[in-house]
């Protein structure tokens, strides 16, 4: 994994700590350049299920720091573990990576 951060075929987000639902959709909305954003899980699944405007294959990211609601915190994960595993189907096209 740590070469692959270093890639140029990796656009690595590296997420600032975060302590709130409201504070992670804003880092993931700026480090990851979303076109659009709705601000909710909702929109955070779709965004993470289309990357058209990431040129890089590996998408990664990163987090420092993850100190949200436990209630938050599991919505989170499944997001996470399901966008990794729909990726999966398309590794030809991105393939997605949660570090913590």
């Amino acid at each position: 994994m740590d070469d692959l951060l270093f890639s140029d075929d990796a656009f690595v987000a590296e997420i600032d700590p975060v302590v709130s639902k409201l504070e992670l959709l804003n880092e993931l909305n700026t480090k990851l350049e979303f076109p659009y954003f709705g601000f909710n899980w909702d929109a955070l699944s779709e965004n993470l299920r289309n990357f058209y405007w990431i040129k890089q294959k590996y998408i990664i990211i990163v987090h420092k720091g993850l100190h949200i609601p436990q209630k938050d915190y599991e919505i989170y994960m499944s997001i996470a573990k399901s966008c990794e595993q729909f990726w999966l189907s398309y590794s030809d096209e991105h393939i997605l990576k949660f570090v913590f």
